[in-house]
């Protein structure tokens, strides 16, 4: 699966979100932009990051 940007703002990838999610333990959004701060500029990403993140942590379960 080729990586893609998902936040163009702090050039965050779907690849750096979950990356992120599995070497911080993260299980909430808000913990996952403090850290790298997805969809904490303009916001227009905020969806596409909320699926990667709700989707890799439905998979996870």
């Amino acid at each position: 699966m080729e990586e893609r940007l998902i936040c163009i703002c702090n050039g965050v990838t779907d690849k750096e979100i979950i990356e992120t999610i599995v070497q911080e333990g993260i299980d909430s959004f808000e913990e996952l932009q403090e850290i790298t701060g997805v969809a904490t500029g303009c916001g227009r990403c905020k969806l596409r990051a909320l699926d990667v993140f709700n989707s890799y942590l439905a998979e996870k379960v």
